[in-house]
């Protein structure tokens, strides 16, 4: 039992001057390294360029590979390679008139037989003995190789800068593309959108810029990887670009909250300036008198969520003039209800990102019905009762359907997996 958990162990790590890392096989082909080329066909490396024509590293990694090695000072193919073969070219940058000029003669190819690679992506298929990358896009390295990303609220007038991002995200292995459902990860420069709020119930993880800018100077650490702990801490913060007021706190909890908005990209102002949100403590009864037509007004459960799920929650689940059963009852300090808002469990999360997605009645159109019909105060808050009841009982169902749809995705589907890791922990009719 000792020696297969070695091996395994061995299985899943690869050590790079004398750094150990995980590997993430699952973007790598897991076959043997034949790089792309038939059986009995001799792959080449070409190594461009003066700076790596003595590097010992990408020999090394090329002869693990089992790559023939050529040299050239030029962005042309050498005598020595065989036309039409498998061929790899490895620069040690991605700009420049050397790398461009390559890059159009690889290009007008038009095939994934030959490409061009950065000197990690090769170190790191030689480490994981993996076989390089079949594309037709130039690729420096594989930090985003398990990464699929959907860029989203950028203007015309920062269309060159989304491109440049494109090009970055390209160069380290990721895919790009437009449908929401498609991707793991969204770059956002705005959280006001529907589009974001859509990507945020779909449990999208959203970055900012920088995220991409961080991965890309690091491009040449084989041991980070776009999705470890210290790159995810570039989220797009919650609160970006919006002006929040505080309405209805003491002095101390207004502090602390104005410090967190700061802290997740927000900007705090007194009330009555100008802001997008007026965020009110479960004291309030009334909203504030004389909000801008462009400012809402949103219940504080709604500022401790956004921070707890680190993204901006749906606003229309939280408004002011929404009657919700979250309120805190009487007697309970906002301070109490900031703790348990805190203490939401992963199916209250899905929960939200499941009611975001419905539609419910809106509150000015039972506000209208109740006036078409001249109903008197009394049997209008008769009527909000029985609304109430209604949205427990749907609140009710929808967290236990969120609770089962968790345990389906999180236990079940992976007792169900072929080739687990280890051996099947139980049979199928066991499950």
């Amino acid at each position: 039992m000792a020696d297969e958990s070695v091996m395994e162990q061995s299985e899943q790590t690869i050590t790079v001057n004398d750094a150990t890392m995980e590997v993430d096989r699952s973007v790598l082909s897991t076959a043997p390294s034949s790089n792309g080329r038939a059986q009995g066909e001799q792959a080449w490396l070409c190594v461009v360029g003066s700076e790596l024509a003595d590097d010992e590293a990408i020999k090394k990694s090329g002869e693990a590979l089992g790559l023939s090695m050529a040299y050239t000072a030029e962005a042309a193919i050498p005598d020595s390679v065989p036309s039409g073969c498998n061929l790899a070219f490895v620069c040690s940058s991605f700009e420049g008139p050397l790398f461009d000029k390559l890059w159009s003669k690889v290009r007008a190819l038009k095939s994934s037989r030959v490409r061009i690679l950065g000197p990690p992506c090769l170190h790191y298929c030689s480490a994981a003995k993996a076989a390089l990358p079949l594309t037709r896009r130039p690729i420096y390295s594989l930090s985003m190789s398990s990464v699929s990303v959907c860029f989203m609220g950028f203007k015309a007038s920062e269309k060159k800068e989304m491109d440049s991002l494109v090009t970055l995200v390209r160069h380290m292995g990721a895919d790009v593309r437009t449908d929401l459902s498609e991707v793991s990860h969204i770059v956002a420069v705005g959280v006001t959108s529907s589009r974001y709020e859509r990507a945020v119930a779909l449990g999208k993880s959203v970055m900012s810029r920088d995220w991409i800018t961080q991965c890309w100077e690091h491009r040449d650490e084989i041991t980070i990887l776009a999705t470890d702990d210290k790159m995810m801490e570039y989220r797009l913060p919650p609160f970006t670009d919006l002006t929040l007021t505080f309405y209805g706190f003491d002095e101390e909890d207004q502090t602390q909250m104005e410090g967190f908005c700061r802290q997740y990209g927000g900007l705090a102002v007194p009330f009555g300036e100008m802001c997008t949100h007026v965020v009110c403590s479960a004291e309030v009864t009334e909203a504030p008198d004389g909000l801008p037509s462009q400012c809402v007004a949103v219940k504080m459960e709604w500022f401790w969520e956004s921070i707890q799920i680190q993204a901006c929650s749906n606003v229309s689940l939280h408004r002011f003039d929404v009657l919700s059963i979250a309120s805190p009852g009487p007697g309970k300090s906002p301070a109490h209800h900031r703790r348990r808002t805190v203490a939401t469990t992963p199916s209250k999360i899905a929960f939200t990102s499941t009611r975001a997605m419905s539609e419910t009645k809106s509150t000015e159109s039972i506000a209208d019905d109740m006036t078409a019909s001249s109903t008197t105060a009394k049997q209008k808050k008769k009527l909000i009762e029985r609304r109430n009841k209604c949205l427990e009982l749907q609140e009710t169902e929808e967290h236990y359907v969120s609770i089962l749809k968790y345990i389906v995705k999180e236990f079940v589907g992976p007792l169900e997996m072929p080739n687990q890791l280890g051996g099947t922990i139980l049979m199928p009719e066991e499950v």
